[in-house]
């Protein structure tokens, strides 16, 4: 008993398949799967092979390359925002940190930050101070003034 093998072959050029049948005592020619479909003309130009590795590639790069540069000005744009922050803050500010408490801010070091959670024990505690997390609400002394302001004048 012989083993017979099935070949698909795939020619684009002449858009055809072929089914071919081998085996040890077979060696009969490839028969065409579409009926009335022959071999290519002998003056049909090669087709040139599909796109290769080279023309994805740069696309991908160039996607790759782009998200880079995003992401790095986006992290330029939050160190200078964060910065901004540290610098800008004052005593008397209400902050929240990152663990998500808020206090108003009763003294500044250079490194530290000491908050007054609760007015009425006035319990106070110390953070490092990166770990602000955001100012929210300015002073007391601010907001009056800008309610004063906003208040049409009585005569």
């Amino acid at each position: 008993m012989t083993a017979t093998h099935l070949t698909l072959l795939l020619l684009p050029s002449a858009g055809l398949a072929l089914a071919q049948a081998g085996g040890a005592a077979d060696t009969a020619p490839a028969q065409p799967l579409v009926p009335g479909a022959g071999t290519p003309p002998a003056s049909a130009p090669a087709t040139a092979p599909g796109p290769g590795m080279g023309t994805l590639l740069f696309p991908m790069l160039v996607v790759v390359g782009f998200m880079l540069v995003m992401s790095v000005v986006t992290q330029r744009k939050e160190r200078r925002r964060r910065q901004a922050l540290m610098s800008s803050l004052k005593k008397g500010e209400k902050v929240q940190t990152i663990a998500g408490i808020i206090g108003t801010i009763a003294e500044l070091r250079d490194d530290e930050v000491v908050l007054r959670v609760d007015e009425v024990s006035n319990t106070r505690i110390r953070f490092a101070r990166s770990a602000i997390a955001s100012v929210v609400r300015a002073s007391a002394e601010p907001a009056a003034e800008a309610q004063a302001r906003s208040e049409p004048a009585r005569v």
